[in-house]
């Protein structure tokens, strides 16, 4: 793991934090802080920050268990914080959390653009299996990828 930092369960007083860096990586109209909450009352949610030396959210995780499969639904990293392994680091704490709850199957979907996250979950093993074309409102494909645990 990157020295210095943790990846801890999301609390209610990181969503400011978590929704600034939800909507400096992907706009304005995305996630906010009720969605957030709502995420977190969900007993199938699991909900990850990871944290920088001086203890500021600077990524988060967001993902469901549905029986023996985990969805990752959301991962973001600071965009001033980005490339450092922060985001490599919360898929990793993901995956040992899923292992102990036998999770077999990890899944997500990506925009066909987003370069730099195809370029890590293929780095940790995801295979492309799917693509969704106009999945996105703006009409840009969305790849599915599947990774065995």
């Amino acid at each position: 793991m990157v020295s210095g930092v943790r990846i801890e369960p999301m609390q209610v007083a990181d969503l400011p934090e978590v929704v600034a860096i939800e909507r400096a990586a992907f706009g304005e109209k995305n996630r906010d802080e009720k969605h957030f909450l709502e995420e977190m009352g969900r007993p199938w949610s699991r909900l990850w920050v990871v944290r920088d030396e001086d203890s500021a959210v600077r990524g988060f995780l967001l993902s469901w268990v549905v029986t023996d499969e985990l969805q990752i639904l959301d991962v973001a990293v600071d965009p001033q914080v980005r490339r450092r392994g922060l985001g490599l680091a919360l898929m990793h704490h993901t995956f040992a959390d899923a292992r102990v709850s036998e999770i077999r199957l990890v899944l997500l979907e990506v925009r066909a653009s987003n370069l730099a996250a195809l370029t890590l979950y293929e780095r940790l093993g995801f295979e492309r299996t799917r693509v969704r074309r106009s999945y996105y409102p703006d009409g840009e494909d969305g790849i599915e990828m599947l990774l065995h645990l």
